[in-house]
């Protein structure tokens, strides 16, 4: 019993000191303030791109707003290099899939700053990958050293569609479909990989 406390205490003690972290080193790190950071943002309680939230602005509303033809497809370059791909829903009317390519990569603690801890982290050994999961976002990082690191590079974030449903894929918490081996596993903060070692998710369909 007491073992299965101190497991559970873990994860939550990290997450603190990690806020503790953050708020020392905030200022010392190179927090992005251009225009991507502030296209980036929390729409009352939901990742939205330029005020744009999926499954929620009609389609119409966001090809005025980015002043383009309504096609279901727009692409949109945000300085400093950072691409962004607008897709509509599978429900025909409003905002799918947001996905933004950053050839400038951002700093991990900006999106853990920005959203709170992930509600999952997966880890893909082979290709020197960690994806930071939310319940409508992922984060993919770039790998570097031997655990997560404040600075590392954020490569590419994605914001899913919320009409879209995958049976194989219900959780976005935790990877199911990837047909890379990867790690499940939760948020233990900006500490090695050996403590990630520790607990692995496993994917249930029920």
């Amino acid at each position: 019993m007491l073992a299965l406390f101190v497991r559970w205490l873990a994860p939550l003690v990290i997450m603190m000191t990690s806020g503790v972290l953050l708020a020392r080193w905030g200022g010392e790190l190179r927090l992005p303030e251009d225009a991507r950071a502030s296209a980036l943002a929390r729409c009352e309680d939901r990742p939205c791109v330029l005020g744009l939230v999926p499954g929620e602005t009609p389609w119409i509303d966001v090809a005025q707003a980015l002043d383009v033809a309504d096609t279901r497809t727009i692409y949109r370059r945000v300085e400093p290099a950072a691409e962004m791909g607008f897709f509509m829903s599978v429900d025909r009317v409003s905002l799918g899939q947001v996905s933004i390519t950053l050839e400038q990569p951002m700093q991990a603690a900006w999106i853990i700053q920005r959203f709170g801890a992930p509600c999952g982290v997966s880890i893909y050994w082979a290709m020197n990958i960690v994806t930071l999961r939310y319940p409508t976002l992922l984060a993919n990082l770039q790998m570097i050293g031997s655990g997560l690191h404040l600075d590392d590079p954020v490569t590419s974030i994605h914001l899913s569609d919320p009409n879209f449903r995958m049976e194989r894929q219900p959780d976005l918490c935790i990877d199911s479909v990837s047909p890379h081996a990867v790690h499940n596993t939760t948020w233990m903060g900006f500490a090695p990989f050996r403590r990630y070692l520790d607990i692995r998710l496993s994917f249930s369909s029920f």
